[in-house]
């Protein structure tokens, strides 16, 4: 068969480019042709290889190129695009490219060749032979393997979802985007190899608002869940998005908080999203007085709003209005007029609803006409209306037992009914759950949650679900009726019905603590007392905010609960239950561990936090070890005894060196040995046959705080992760000499380098590669961006790139905060 080099000309491509008879002949069968086909010396192909370099058919993989049993190798990321990624799929005789990445990490394909690199297809045709490329035959690929190339090809001839940008929601099963509202949640950037799922660390109802109004679905998020549909697909894909915050007052994604590409999520954590794409719905209507604040007396008055805008009189009538009062709970209308000028505020909305034809037919808001957005009014001509109410008595809300019978009693947990139904949870709060609570004539809410797949009140299946879209916000401060809600449409399922608990408005009168009014949930909201288990920290059923909460914060309370101490503790939301819970307890300060919880300083009630603030706290009911050093050749081995067991506690164990940082060697230096100065010194292998205990220790001057050798899967090596540490009285630092330089017209950089480590005024070899991690290189004052830092022993290659230029031709090499002695220029 002809073969196509990169170069030539004349030699056709594919059969398709060639000339031919397919039905006129003047041949004999005699010369019928036989054709024997094969690679042939010297011919490369591109295949899709599995983590291992096995060759899979799959449609998706790890790039590889080369000659078949022969040189076969990865693809490096240097130059690679999407019309790079579309000619290679083609060439492998698949219809298009779905989606390719970095693969960030070099898995199994570590011992493996990489063959192909400086990919640059912006001049080819329509074949991949015609791009620019460097194979390691040809000049030396400066590559490793966390820059492998994986492309994932289909034959599915569809319009791509990796071709839109932004947020967008995907079809696994079709690996298209979902025809609907509703599927996995999906995040691309401008940037064709920034892209991936959307990890649910942080994420809340709010987030999931703004992202469906940034994809055109104005109403927001109707629900948002998380999990993994153990879709092959699915698994292949990174994650973009993590820890996304967004507060209240929000508009845009761009005002949330978010990581990008850096993420310590499984697929297990990715957002499945559902938008509203309904009619006009409870939430679009209001009423508000001349300031644009939601009216609060019972008789509903005020001007009428829809989606921020106001409405139009144009074919208004009274089945219009009556029709309006009923979708926002009300009985009917009382009357409604024109309203002329009303105020200053009134003039500056848009009018966002017009030519509204209700016919006397019509039996719900949907029955009618209207035009949205589209409109030929002043603002004279905006729709003043009041709202009929007959009374709170009609409105009744009830907690029921497991077996259906009327809760009145406080502290008990009860499904909430509604006038004979279910409350479906979407977008209930604390806030809701307290004036509910209030409602019903008890003091506030204790907390909520929802039924979930629970057996208990099992006849609630039988219910139809009464009231969903429950909003409370700011305004609704005294009276449950000032929520938003509505009770005509509903697309819950009774695994959403709320579940509350109300208790009594003096039940929090007494602020002395205790260990009684701390308790763990995990992420469903059931309580434990699991040692070393992570859940969110409550008081008295409300959260506990980070302010001035500090180690010895934790340890007393997880005393307080019954543990021995605390073995980690952070802040943040909590697979999004925090919203169930008030905020509680604020500024918990403690200084010391030798005392109780009560003799801490602390607010109850009175906070200035949000959720995002919530402490999440792990307790253990080992006994806390106290950290020995052992003297080990030119370095200090890190053991644990126990204090309760000796006088004079002898080594039991050894730390794992995970985490260790020099600031952690610095302390253990000063408190056992009273050495000025420490350094985290090479590991080693453990000891005397004494197990590993502990590992993740991080010290700040008195406060320490570690973790549980297999707790969570912790687990070290035990012939090279023993920490160890350097201990000295002289400070130490870096000799960095740089051996070489490469800058490119792109920006791209490569910096090789020998680093030597100097103690006490000596060269000293035997640091390991402790520095590796602290490498960072700035440039025109900006930090270069790198790629990554390889080699050991003190002899290293820095790969990395820079984003500007400026009259300086030089970059510096720092090694952590205090080291700046490298310059290459």
């Amino acid at each position: 068969a002809a073969q196509v080099h990169q170069g030539s000309s004349g030699i056709n491509a594919e059969y398709g480019d060639c000339s031919y008879d397919e039905e006129e002949n003047n041949c004999y069968h005699s010369e019928d042709v036989f054709i024997a086909c094969g690679y042939g010396s010297g011919r490369k192909i591109f295949q899709l290889w599995d983590d291992e370099g096995n060759n899979v058919t799959t449609g998706q993989g790890y790039l590889a190129f080369g000659e078949p049993g022969k040189s076969m190798g990865t693809v490096c990321d240097d130059g690679f695009d999407d019309k790079a990624a579309k000619l290679i799929c083609k060439n492998m005789g698949f219809e298009k490219a779905v989606s390719w990445r970095s693969s960030g990490q070099d898995g199994g394909r570590a011992s493996l060749n990489i063959t192909l690199s400086d990919i640059d297809c912006g001049r080819a045709s329509d074949m991949f032979w015609s791009c620019d490329f460097m194979t390691a035959d040809t000049g030396y690929i400066n590559c490793d393997h966390t820059e492998d190339i994986y492309l994932a090809c289909t034959n599915d001839t569809e319009q791509y979802w990796d071709e839109q940008v932004g947020f967008y929601l995907v079809d696994i099963d079709a690996r298209l985007p979902a025809k609907g509202a509703e599927g996995l949640l999906f995040y691309k950037h401008t940037s064709s190899s920034d892209y991936g799922t959307v990890c649910d660390d942080g994420f809340n109802d709010r987030a999931a608002d703004i992202i469906c109004q940034e994809m055109g679905y104005e109403d927001g998020a109707q629900r948002w869940t998380s999990g993994n549909s153990a879709n092959d697909f699915q698994e292949s894909l990174p994650t973009a998005l993590d820890d996304i915050f967004c507060g209240s007052s929000d508009e845009m994604f761009t005002d949330c908080d978010y990581d990008f590409r850096f993420e310590d999520c499984s697929h297990d954590e990715d957002v499945y999203l559902q938008c509203r794409e309904d009619s006009p719905s409870t939430l679009d209507f209001t009423l508000v007085d001349e300031n644009g604040n939601a009216r609060m007396e019972a008789q509903r008055a005020g001007l009428l709003i829809y989606k921020d805008g106001t409405v139009c009189d144009d074919y208004f009538n009274d089945r219009a209005a009556d029709l309006i009062c009923r979708k926002m709970g009300f009985d009917g209308a009382q009357q409604w007029e024109s309203s002329g000028y009303f105020s200053q505020w009134q003039q500056e909305r848009d009018t966002t609803l017009d030519n509204i034809e209700c016919m006397d037919t019509a039996e719900s808001f949907e029955d009618c006409d209207y035009e949205e957005f589209e409109e030929n009014c002043s603002h004279d001509e905006d729709v003043l209306l009041t709202c009929e109410y007959s009374g709170e008595d009609e409105m009744r809300f009830s907690l029921l037992n497991h077996y259906g019978d009327g809760i009145e009693g406080t502290g008990t947990e009860g499904l909430l009914v509604f006038n004979g139904g279910t409350v479906c949870d979407d977008y209930f709060n604390i806030t809701a759950a307290h004036l509910i609570c209030q409602n019903m004539g008890f003091g506030s809410a204790k907390s909520w949650t929802v039924t979930v797949n629970r057996a208990s009140w099992s006849y609630r299946v039988d219910m139809p679900t009464s009231l969903d879209d429950i909003r409370c916000g700011p305004s609704a401060e005294n009276f449950w009726r000032d929520c938003l809600y509505d009770s005509e449409n509903e697309d819950c399922d009774h695994s959403e019905d709320v579940i509350l608990t109300c208790g009594e408005m003096d039940d929090d009168d007494d602020e002395e603590l205790s260990g009684s009014d701390f308790s763990l949930v995990d992420k469903k909201g059931n309580s434990f007392n699991e040692s070393g288990m992570e859940g969110l920290l409550l008081f008295r059923d409300g959260t506990v905010c980070d302010d001035s909460f500090n180690n010895f914060a934790a340890d007393l309370i997880c005393k307080a609960m019954g543990f021995e101490s605390a073995q980690n503790w952070r802040h943040g939301y909590f697979n999004s239950i925090n919203d169930r819970y008030g905020i509680r307890l604020d500024d918990v300060y403690c200084n010391s561990t030798h005392m109780s919880i009560e003799d801490c300083q602390y607010n109850v009630e009175d906070h200035n936090c949000e959720h995002s603030e919530d402490v999440i706290l792990a307790c253990t009911k080992e006994e806390r070890g106290v950290y020995r050093l052992q003297k080990t050749g030119q370095s200090w081995a890190v053991g644990i005894a126990f204090k309760s067991k000796f006088d004079h506690p002898q080594i039991e164990g050894w730390l794992c060196d995970d985490g260790l940082t020099d600031r952690t060697a610095t302390w253990l230096c000063q408190d056992q040995l009273r050495f000025r100065y420490g350094k985290r010194a090479p590991s080693g292998g453990i000891l005397d046959g004494k197990p590993y205990l502990r590992t993740n220790l991080s010290c700040l001057y008195e406060e320490c705080s570690d973790l549980g050798y297999g707790d969570n899967g912790l687990t070290c090596n035990n012939d090279t992760e023993r920490a160890a540490i350097y201990c000295y009285n002289a400070l130490q630092e870096y000799d960095v000499n740089v051996q070489s330089f490469d800058v490119t017209p792109k920006g791209k950089v490569v910096i090789k380098l020998r680093l030597k480590y100097i103690k006490e005024g000596e060269v000293f070899s035997g640091h390991g590669d402790r520095a590796k991690s602290q490498i960072s290189v700035e440039y025109c004052g900006q930090p270069v961006k790198l790629k990554g830092v390889y080699g050991q022993g003190g002899r290293y290659k820095i790969s990395g790139k820079t984003s500007g230029r400026c009259e300086s031709q030089c970059y510096t090499i720092n090694i952590g905060d205090e080291f700046s002695h490298g310059t290459a220029c």
